[in-house]
């Protein structure tokens, strides 16, 4: 079937109007994938520079790169964690208890939220886990410390590990709750302790 002029300049048109649709699509496509990898730089960066910082002692350095991250992405994993332990840090020179309540209550908030995101995560479980044997000795934050030590201990079982302080711990919370048998019960782990700390000593 012929077309006739009109429906020529009409067929133009549409065509003409979806190159420029799909042109603007790709171009916001690449636009914000380019601005995401810029954004992951740099966030990769502050995190890199406050490890950097943390290694050498610098606190306080630490503690802007860390912030500048989490400005980036509240939710970072590790700048939350790395941060909550300079916080944690800063306390053992802080002599006003009122700034040392307020930081600890901070890297508390922050571990938390990295168990919120990743609840098997090891190393966020046991610094919370330390943060509230510090604050209480009621039995229920112990029975608090030993559920997250034992996810620190499942989290190392899994990755192959050996974090013979988290199974120390995990020993005593359970112990002083009552909990003594099952693979994670307080016996076990004090068992799998003594076989740790025998095989690091014959290791020396």
């Amino acid at each position: 079937m012929m077309m006739l002029p009109s429906q020529k300049r009409v067929g133009l048109l549409i065509s003409t109007l979806l190159l420029s649709t799909l042109s603007l699509v790709s171009s916001s496509y690449f636009d914000d994938k380019v601005d995401k990898n810029k954004n992951e730089e740099a966030i990769n960066a502050y995190l890199t520079k406050g490890n950097n910082a943390l290694g050498s002692g610098n606190l306080h350095s630490a503690g802007r790169s860390y912030e500048a991250c989490l400005r980036m992405d509240p939710d970072q994993r590790y700048c939350l964690i790395n941060y909550a332990s300079v916080l944690v840090d800063l306390n053992a020179e802080e002599s006003d208890e009122s700034m040392k309540q307020q930081r600890t209550k901070k890297a508390q908030d922050m571990l938390t939220r990295v168990l919120a995101l990743h609840p098997k995560d090891g190393d966020a479980a046991f610094n919370l886990a330390l943060l509230l044997q510090d604050s209480s000795n009621s039995e229920e934050v112990t029975r608090e410390a030993a559920r997250l030590y034992q996810v620190a201990v499942q989290a190392a079982d899994t990755d192959g590990e050996e974090r013979w302080d988290a199974l120390a711990n995990m020993a005593a919370a359970k112990q002083e709750i009552g909990e003594f048998m099952g693979e994670y019960g307080a016996i076990r782990a004090y068992e799998r302790v003594i076989v740790m700390l025998e095989e690091m000593v014959q290791d020396k």
